[in-house]
């Protein structure tokens, strides 16, 4: 089985703060999932998808508005079962359990380097000695940074309108900059542009305007 997990919500330093989340790349681009503390399973014997989703108090609607049910989540991301995060460790251990081809299940895992960054990608820990027992971080990353390379038909459109979005307020930021505007103008030009007119809220990098 593989198992991925995703990015996490995270607060600023020691306050109540949460800054604006970015889905961990590739639970992104193996899940299409937007929501942070989620993770998955994917039995490769049946193909099999089981998506992991934080169980949250009855409380946060009160600001974050009514709380998907599983039933929810599975319509939402098309998966074929939605568990909570409390139950990954024994649904692991249950998928372990039957041996394949003579030997024992192993739960695959990434690990590895970004070639980029340098930064090193750490595998996630888990409560039960069987699965602990049964983790293979050497296979998974190597196939997956591959397979990230080789981009879909889809994924060429979206890298498309992502490059025609920041043309277009590349172009915005010329047309409307003036003499005697700060550097910080300019970018929030830029930011004002994609947001406003394409939704896009967050950015591939942080702009160098000068």
């Amino acid at each position: 089985v593989i198992f991925l997990r995703g990015g996490v919500s995270l607060l600023r330093n020691d306050s109540d703060h949460e800054p604006l989340f970015r889905q961990e790349s590739y639970f992104w681009w193996l899940m299409g999932v937007k929501e942070p503390d989620c993770a998955c399973m994917i039995q490769l014997a049946t193909g099999r998808t089981t998506l992991f989703v934080p169980n949250l108090p009855a409380e946060y609607a009160t600001i974050m508005g009514p709380l998907r049910t599983c039933e929810q989540w599975k319509d939402l991301y098309q998966v074929d079962d939605v568990l909570y995060t409390d139950d990954v460790d024994v649904t692991l251990e249950a998928a372990i359990q039957s041996p394949t081809n003579g030997s024992s299940p192993k739960v695959l895992v990434l690990r590895g380097t970004n070639s980029d960054s340098g930064n090193q990608y750490q595998p996630p820990s888990f409560e039960s000695e069987a699965v602990t027992k049964s983790l293979d971080e050497a296979i998974l990353f190597p196939i997956f940074a591959e397979c990230r390379v080789i981009k879909s038909p889809k994924e060429l459109v979206l890298l498309q309108q992502t490059a025609r979005i920041t043309s277009f307020a590349h172009a915005y930021v010329m047309r409307n900059t003036k003499p005697g505007m700060m550097e910080y103008q300019c970018e929030s030009l830029f930011q004002h542009y994609a947001y406003y007119n394409y939704g896009s809220r967050l950015f591939a990098y942080t702009s160098i305007c000068g």
